[in-house]
């Protein structure tokens, strides 16, 4: 997804990406009010913008323990795109009174940053350095929901000790693996002695990543957080969490020798069809369209699990490119129900499309992505992972993913016939802003573009999937 730059500007974009949040959330706090809030949506558009100029190797932040490589390179534009819709979604929450502004703000880019930089880590140190200040700051965005809703409280404390959990997990397993290859870096991984202190340091840190990005059966916390929790932070989690997780899962997996490789093989694929199987269970019951994108998470999460366990080109490029799709299909549901003041439950979606037209929208165009119906991204994100499960082989996995497709027809079907065929219901709405409307609108644009020509984005993760080693 890179283009034609200047020079200079391919040199120092991946600095820029990573240095726009943090000046964006030292100006939030200094600034304050209305001029901290457009300091940081300015510096949101900058570090968009670092990151579609982007080339692997363009420069390294070996300092930092941080590469633009090409599977950094693959997938930063999709996080900087939708951390930048999370920072003017939040700013429009502020203004409304729904969350401290300049502290919210401050906290969200710093998280943004945090999962950013766990992209371009190189070593396992580095990974777990930046997940863990992503992970505290937007506990602390989480908390401050408190000031509207006391359960917010309890939910950052159930995402505290989760983040708790699988940090732990994943220091014990990272000491495991730095033990059998004397360096805890991705390139010496693969010179590991073989053995089973080994192979549970792998078990543990591939857990504690499950963990971090909500995977089903582990993601109670990021239900509670969606549905009372901040909401900006909800969003945070929901789209940058995942794809920060899978692409360190891909880099786990890929410093795998032949042996522990055919191990990680049958556990990524349980783990990918356990959280598609209990996800979907749990969309189908949903009542309440936060809770429901939160169990969305869970499928699609799962289904690029899946694609990873494959272990060949075409199944990792399908799971990063799944996991593209689930950062934005999950801001479009989640930017959508910003519209409502309380709770956004199924009945308060009656009659919404007349009532608010455009948050109607980018609910329904999310809903189609998730159905898989033609012109949107979510046919093509179907469509690469059904062909990489049956070009393996794996007829089971391609099945279970038709039965998930199928499965979306049901609950995004509900949302779909509550939008536009019934009666107008009476939940109080947010007053129209004009940042929430274009956020709502650039969400279902890259929906529908990336439906009808996602080339690029598809040749970044195949360029990806190939730099990872993986088979043909």
């Amino acid at each position: 997804m890179s283009v034609v730059a200047p020079a200079m500007a391919l040199e120092w974009a991946g600095v820029a990406m990573l240095l726009a949040p943090l000046l964006g959330a030292c100006l939030s706090l200094f600034l304050g009010g209305r001029g901290g809030g457009a300091a940081a949506i300015v510096c949101a558009l900058i570090a968009t913008a670092a990151a579609f100029y982007l080339t692997p190797g363009a420069r390294s932040l070996t300092l930092m323990g941080l590469a633009v490589d090409p599977v950094a390179a693959s997938v930063a534009p999709v996080m900087a795109a939708s951390g930048a819709a999370c920072i003017i979604m939040a700013r429009v929450l502020c203004d409304e009174g729904r969350g401290p502004a300049p502290l919210m703000l401050a906290l969200l880019q710093l998280s943004w940053f945090g999962w950013m930089a766990a992209t371009l880590s190189q070593s396992l140190a580095a990974v777990f350095v930046h997940v863990q200040i992503a992970w505290l700051a937007i506990c602390a965005a989480a908390a401050l929901g408190g000031s509207r809703d006391r359960a917010a409280l309890v939910g950052a404390l159930r995402q505290a000790l989760a983040g708790g959990i699988a940090g732990a997990g994943f220091v014990l397993g990272a000491a495991l693996a730095h033990q059998a290859a004397g360096g805890d870096a991705f390139e010496a991984l693969r010179e590991a002695r073989p053995g089973p202190a080994r192979a549970a340091g792998y078990a543990l840190m591939i857990a504690a990543c499950a963990l971090w990005a909500g995977a089903a059966p582990l993601n109670a916390w990021m239900v509670h957080i969606a549905d009372r929790g901040a909401r900006a932070a909800a969003m945070v989690c929901g789209a940058l969490a995942p794809l920060a997780m899978l692409t360190v899962l891909a880099r786990l997996a890929a410093s795998a020798d032949d042996a522990l490789g055919a191990a990680l093989t049958p556990a990524f694929a349980a783990l990918g069809a356990i959280g598609i199987v209990v996800g979907t269970a749990q969309a189908l019951g949903a009542q309440d369209l936060r809770r429901l994108s939160a169990y969305v998470h869970a499928v699609q999460f799962g289904a690029a699990l899946i694609a990873l366990s494959l272990a060949t080109v075409v199944g990792r490029a399908a799971a990063l490119t799944q996991a593209s799709h689930l950062a934005i299909v999950g801001l479009g549901l989640l930017a959508g129900a910003a519209i409502f003041q309380g709770r956004a439950s199924l009945d308060a979606l009656d009659g919404l499309g007349r009532r608010a037209p455009v948050s109607a929208a980018a609910i329904a165009v999310a809903a189609l992505s998730l159905i898989g119906a033609p012109l949107t991204f979510g046919f093509l994100a179907r469509w690469r992972l059904i062909e990489a499960s049956l070009g393996s082989g794996w007829w089971w996995a391609g099945a279970l993913i038709i039965a998930a497709a199928l499965a979306a027809v049901f609950y995004a079907g509900r949302l779909l016939e509550r939008l536009y065929a019934r009666a107008p219901g009476e939940a109080a709405l947010a007053p129209m802003r004009t940042s929430r409307t274009l956020v709502q609108c650039a969400g279902m644009a890259a929906l529908v573009s990336l439906g009808v020509n996602a080339g690029p984005l598809w040749g970044t993760a195949t360029a990806a999937a190939r730099a990872l080693g993986a088979a043909p």
